[in-house]
């Protein structure tokens, strides 16, 4: 993916998040305080592992989006990830780059102070263009052929807040998430179609079940008035199940990891 490319998609999300929630905040100008509008932008890096499929990781440079409503104890909070760059790909036969993108969108409720229950809905999705080494060394034209990962589905969670009075705002959240997944896989040059195919083996549209969990720290703290900064990790454990032709093929690990910064403003 060319630089230009990740520049137009950076800009039109960005402006879409600020213009939409400029609009909606001129808008409920008129309202009680207790509504507001939060919006804000991360950078960091994202961390890719399908020990399964691939034989290292994969690691993006990353922005984050996010917008929200909270009104008394309720919000809505939307959150968009993509990455700025493409991470390299090495795998046997073949060369690619590869991209990720995740985003979802959650109801709160704010049961104290510090404890809040949420649910929501999620979509992630790792793309790699492979070409073969082969026809790269020859110099000859090498066709691309595109692999993906892609999970879906309802997740539901609870969040604990620690405030300290001069270092800001520690944030705990356990999410439990129960997804559909979607591989379409490239065909393996090497495949021995006289065994049993391994999960690395298998090639076309395959579709599983996936659950896992999700658990993320923030750290934020005010910088002035209603500007907050903020540090945050996340990592996501999905397992995936799915059987194939007869064949079982159960506990299949896949991981994603945020470390982001940024900022957060308070309409």
């Amino acid at each position: 993916m060319n630089s230009r490319k990740t520049l137009r998609r950076f800009r039109s999300a960005f402006l879409t998040l600020v213009i939409g929630l400029n609009s909606l905040s001129s808008a409920l100008a008129d309202k009680p305080v207790d509504l507001n509008l939060v919006g804000g932008l991360a950078v960091g890096y994202s961390n890719f592992d399908f020990p399964a499929k691939l034989d290292h990781d994969l690691t993006f440079p990353v922005y984050q989006l996010h917008g929200g409503i909270t009104y008394k104890r309720f919000y809505v909070v939307a959150n968009f990830a993509d990455n700025f760059s493409d991470a390299d790909v090495s795998e046997e036969e073949d060369v690619g780059n590869a991209s990720r993108y995740d985003g979802d969108i959650s109801l709160g409720y704010q049961l104290t102070p510090s404890w809040g229950l949420f649910a929501g809905y999620k979509t992630g999705k790792t793309t790699i263009d492979y070409q073969s080494r082969e026809d790269l060394d020859a110099g000859g034209p090498a066709p691309t052929r595109e692999e993906y990962y892609k999970h879906e589905g309802p997740f539901v969670g609870v969040s604990f807040a620690k405030k300290f009075e001069r270092a800001g705002r520690l944030t705990l959240s356990l999410a439990y998430a129960d997804l559909d997944a979607t591989n379409k896989f490239v065909q393996d040059v090497d495949d021995d179609v006289d065994e049993v195919p391994e999960f690395d083996d298998l090639t076309g549209t395959v579709k599983g079940d996936s659950t896992g969990l999700s658990l993320g720290i923030r750290w934020s703290i005010p910088v002035s008035g209603n500007l907050l900064y903020y540090l945050g990790f996340r990592v996501n454990d999905y397992e995936q199940d799915l059987t194939i032709d007869g064949n079982r093929y159960d506990n299949i690990d896949e991981t994603i990891t945020y470390l982001t910064t940024g900022l957060f403003f308070v309409f």
